[in-house]
């Protein structure tokens, strides 16, 4: 089984800015926006056999080492499955919904304050979305999730607080860089 041990780093972790990627329509960054390249500092992650030194993440519960600009607001389910609406393919899916109003955080741990199925006192990345409101819902929600990923192994885990997590309108999986390959964890699905 899977340990959750949700790693708060908005206090302590980089608040990477939301950057507008599209300044002629009328979405906001922190709505369909996405941060700058965000440096691997604890090694040469593997995705899928592709070796990435950066990553880029999208104020839509989605991270990219591609070239995105985040806007990919409906979330594609199930994987693997070409993005409808941004760029990169290869894919990390903590909660890809129409999300917004989120900050996101980075932090890089030499040991991991959680421990890795695939080791021990591993280093880790954690990426940390904070107060994600999901967009077409009556309610005003404030959830806050996060994909820690194991450099030296591959792992990634993603975690999640918060009462009002809506997986019906949500995917939650990993694909690779050409689209044909990947898995859905959760595909439009409560609970």
């Amino acid at each position: 089984t899977c340990s959750r041990n949700f790693i708060d780093i908005s206090t302590t972790g980089q608040l990477i800015p939301w950057i507008d990627s599209n300044v002629n329509d009328d979405y906001p960054a922190h709505d369909e926006g996405a941060t700058g390249q965000i440096t691997i500092s604890n090694g040469v992650p593997s995705l899928y056999g592709n070796i990435y030194r950066s990553l880029r993440a999208s104020s839509n519960g989605y991270l990219s080492p591609g070239n995105i600009l985040g806007g990919d607001f409906s979330n594609d389910c199930p994987l693997p499955k070409a993005p409808s609406h941004d760029a990169g393919f290869a894919r990390i899916i903590p909660l890809h919904a129409d999300l917004q109003n989120s900050a996101f955080y980075h932090q890089s741990f030499t040991v991991c304050p959680r421990s890795a199925e695939s080791g021990n006192n591993l280093a880790c990345e954690i990426f940390m979305w904070q107060g994600a409101d999901f967009w077409d819902t009556d309610n005003t929600e404030s959830v806050d999730f996060q994909a820690v990923l194991y450099p030296a192994t591959g792992q990634w885990a993603y975690q999640y607080r918060g009462q009002d997590i809506d997986g019906s309108i949500s995917t939650t999986g990993i694909q690779n860089a050409n689209g044909n390959d990947g898995i859905s964890f959760a595909c439009n699905q409560a609970g």
